[in-house]
């Protein structure tokens, strides 16, 4: 009969605390560019929340799910569309402003 060989269970002990794992700011997603030998850019994506009417939201959902597509992913990508029909969006906005939303 032959003697099964017992996994090395060690392997599954994590080498950092899980303070280290739990707490640990997460790092931006790094994308490459199209063009040969130009450098990487960062991205950093921030969390918000809005309200939409229910049937935008089913919408959204459905398209989410029928695309394979992440919610975000079809989020953005509206937005960047719609951000081409309203160059208001490009104009940066007075020092004020930036304070009160929170973007400094």
């Amino acid at each position: 009969m032959a003697v099964k060989s017992k996994p090395d269970l060690d392997q599954l002990i994590p080498t950092s605390s899980p303070d280290d794992l739990l707490l640990k700011p997460k790092t931006p997603a790094v994308i490459g560019t199209s063009l040969p030998g130009a450098s990487p850019t960062e991205i950093t994506k921030i969390k918000y929340s809005s309200i939409l009417p229910s049937d935008v939201w089913k919408q959204l959902h459905q398209l989410s799910f029928w695309d394979r597509k992440d919610l975000s992913v079809i989020i953005e990508a509206a937005l960047i569309e719609y951000f081409k029909e309203h160059p208001d969006a490009q104009r940066e906005l007075p020092e004020e402003e930036k304070r009160r939303r929170r973007l400094l």
